[in-house]
């Protein structure tokens, strides 16, 4: 599988005057800035720097006989950021697939009959010299897919209205941009698609919605939020993956967001993969791997 607007113009009716009514012309209200957007966005990312959830995942994809074909699981997402994620998947208790990342290697486990672990330097994932992923997004894409990473301080360009009355962001991404939609009214984002340079339409797009509390017991009265449905869909080969989250929280409880689960080597020796594969083996720099 491939690695895979403005606020909302409101028309106002005013009525006023003595013994009568009198109708005034419909007003647009005006854009917000990209200061006012990234402000609002980033106060709300930088409470989510350390997220664990429960996870219920699907993924419908077409396999290499052409055949459509839909998994579903149970696990847990966990980030630290602004590198560091895990997400497993697992069925009737056993884990079966992990996703994740630190600061240098992102990688993949495939586990059960066969099992295999994948590993790879971030400056090497789309690189040629990289081979093909089974996943369809990178873990740090996933991150700028959740939503939750910040926006830089400033943007060449300004927000624009698009559709729905969403307010729509461009900013730099790991490879390419980074179009966001805001909704106008809690300014958390309703979409984000990841574009390649020169592609006339986006590589990844994610659908955000039900936003849900993150528990932060340390901080009282502090309120932010997390869409608990995140829809992903690779244009290329059509797959889809959807994150349904609960349970959001800081991971500030005891035996959640331990060091080992962004270890990969330490995966490697829990989970005893038959075979590691080393993505970039053939790149001029490639991941240490066990």
């Amino acid at each position: 599988m491939k690695r895979f607007a403005a606020a909302l113009a409101l028309l106002a009716l005013v009525l006023s005057g003595c013994g009568g009514t009198r109708s005034v012309a419909p007003r647009a209200r005006a854009v917000p800035t990209y200061d006012e957007i990234a402000s609002a966005h980033n106060a709300r990312v930088a409470r989510l720097d350390r997220i664990w959830s429960r996870a219920a995942v699907q993924l419908r994809f077409t396999d290499a006989d052409g055949r459509s074909r839909r998994e579903q699981g149970e696990g847990h997402l966990q980030v630290l950021q602004p590198d560091r994620l895990a997400l497993s998947v697992g069925k009737l208790g056993e884990v079966v697939f992990w996703l994740g990342s630190d600061s240098e290697r992102f990688w993949w486990f495939e586990l059960g009959d066969n099992s295999a672990a994948a590993v790879a330097r971030h400056e090497n994932a789309m690189k040629p010299c990289v081979g093909e992923s089974p996943v369809p997004v990178h873990p740090l894409d996933l991150l700028d897919l959740l939503g939750v990473t910040a926006l830089p301080a400033r943007s060449a360009v300004a927000p624009v209205l698009g559709p729905g009355g969403r307010v729509v962001v461009d900013v730099p991404a790991r490879a390419g941009a980074r179009r966001v939609y805001f909704d106008p009214q809690t300014m958390r984002p309703a979409r984000v698609e990841l574009w390649l340079p020169g592609a006339e339409e986006p590589a990844v797009e994610a659908t955000l919605t039900e936003y849900e509390r993150v528990d932060v017991p340390s901080e009282g009265g502090v309120d932010p939020r997390v869409a608990s449905r995140v829809s992903v869909r690779v244009r290329e080969t059509g797959a889809e993956l959807v994150l349904f989250l609960s349970d959001l929280n800081d991971g500030s409880r005891p035996g959640r967001l331990e060091s080992f689960v962004f270890d990969f080597d330490e995966l490697v020796g829990a989970h005893r993969p038959s075979r590691v594969v080393r993505l970039d083996e053939a790149c001029e720099t490639s991941a240490d791997a066990p």
